[in-house]
């Protein structure tokens, strides 16, 4: 089982401040204030830096109800305070440096914690900034996917009474605003959690937010003007069923409550996701075989044509000068195609430092790298090219020295051969390219078992 977290701003109106959320003096009550900022001189200036609420009032509280398994409340103090959870007196774990009190070991319902203040001498404070709510998600599911609906939605947002669009300094955004007690926005949506932006300031004051029937009193005064303040959170809610939200302006006339946005959260199962993801069909499958196969073997012919002109021009090459070379230079010893038999015939160090020779059934030469084994086989045309046998007097050592091995050579290996013509050449490797495609396409494509295409001599 796993878990998501929530983090509450101490500026937002969710939390319940006693004797009041923002006032002068701290000796009268809470006032907030920025790190950079400090304490603000007249009301509606815009804080900088990180915001907290602070009081030295002994019996100063601050109040909320959440859903989940945890809750850690965040701050700085140089006094005593208490902590009551869902009724009962918490004894105070040692705080860390901005943690003044946590517990994850909470059954995943709602909670209502209270945190009160007890100074005891006029330089002592409590900073409150923030909480953070963890809450249990199940094994089948994830984090929760978001969907913001903007204030300008009014496709999904019902607004009812006299709101108006509105935009001010500072604020890189439109919203909606209302100064008429009893003016409402509702939406319905569906999901686990949803939370609700706003604004807060000097000249803003109560409204209601009503969750399926529940109603929950709200303030959002302050002496500063918080342009995307946290109005409204809830989580726990079930997934299965739609729900309703109506927020309300219930100050007096004259006394405003902005809107900028709703967002909802639902924990997207799992298991339903992979179960539904649709399978690619077989038909599709077979399209894109074919096509792939096709422009396979289209690649491959134009590349085995290029390659055969290309060989072909070098061996008419190697042929004339070969023959200009043997004019000049006449040797009974030289035989074109027998070198390999010619340097066993020299010693057996000269032979091991070179490629096996192998023979093709129709007495052709072959030669490639050294099979370790005989059941490696490798297709050539219809001939099968396999690793040399070792003769009776043949003898390899586990030692990789090459002075402590003995190798007789193969004495079978006659240096006469015909000379094959440039177009038994050229037929071999047609047949050479043709296995290759075999092996690329598969017998599917291309029947291994099948002799090439004959090509007549020229």
């Amino acid at each position: 089982m796993g878990t998501w977290n929530f983090t509450l701003n101490d500026t937002s109106p969710v939390f319940q401040y006693k004797p009041y959320s923002d006032g002068f003096g701290l000796s009268n009550g809470w006032q907030a204030g920025y790190s950079i900022s400090g304490f603000n001189t007249q009301p509606g200036e815009s804080g900088q830096g990180s915001s907290f609420h602070s009081t030295s009032f002994p019996g100063s509280s601050i109040s909320l109800s959440f859903f989940g398994t945890g809750v850690s409340l965040s701050g700085q103090t140089n006094c005593t305070y208490e902590i009551i959870l869902d009724g009962s007196q918490r004894a105070i774990n040692s705080p860390s440096l901005n943690t003044l009190f946590s517990d994850y070991e909470l059954d995943n319902i709602m909670h209502n914690i209270t945190l009160i203040v007890q100074p005891s001498a006029d330089n002592q404070a409590l900073n409150f900034t923030g909480a953070q709510v963890t809450s249990a998600v199940s094994g089948s599911q994830r984090n929760p996917f978001s969907t913001r609906i903007d204030n300008q939605n009014t496709s999904v947002i019902s607004y009812e009474g006299n709101w108006k669009n509105v935009t001010i300094p500072n604020i890189p955004f439109i919203f909606h605003e209302t100064q008429n007690s009893g003016a409402s926005t509702s939406l319905n949506f569906s999901g686990r959690a949803v939370e609700v932006r706003g604004q807060s300031n000097f000249n803003w004051w109560t409204y209601t937010a009503t969750l399926d029937g529940t109603v929950y009193y709200m303030n959002a005064s302050s002496w500063w003007i918080v342009p995307d303040a946290l109005l409204f959170y809830h989580d726990g809610l079930d997934e299965s069923v739609s729900h309703s939200l109506k927020l309300t302006n219930v100050a007096d006339d004259g006394m405003s409550f902005a809107l900028n946005s709703i967002t909802t959260y639902q924990f997207e199962d799992m298991s339903s996701v992979s179960s539904s993801l649709p399978s690619p069909t077989t038909s599709g499958l077979h399209r894109k075989s074919i096509a792939g196969l096709v422009s396979g073997v289209v690649i491959g012919v134009v590349a085995s044509v290029v390659f055969l002109a290309a060989v072909l021009f070098w061996f008419r090459r190697q042929k004339k000068r070969i023959s200009s070379e043997t004019r000049a230079h006449p040797n009974t010893s030289l035989r074109p195609y027998s070198s390999r038999a010619l340097e066993m015939s020299e010693g057996p160090e000269r032979a091991l430092s070179h490629e096996p020779t192998v023979l093709f059934r129709d007495g052709r030469p072959f030669s490639h790298r050294r099979m370790e084994t005989s059941s490696s086989l490798r297709l050539f045309g219809e001939h099968k090219c396999q690793p040399l046998s070792e003769s009776p007097g043949q003898a390899i050592s586990d030692s990789p020295r090459p002075s402590e091995r003995v190798h007789s050579g193969p004495t079978h290996l006659a240096p006469n051969f015909t000379e094959p013509t440039d177009t038994v050449i050229v037929e071999r490797l047609v047949d050479a390219v043709a296995e290759r495609l075999a092996m690329r396409f598969g017998a599917t494509a291309l029947d291994t078992q099948t002799r090439p295409p004959s090509y007549s001599h020229v």
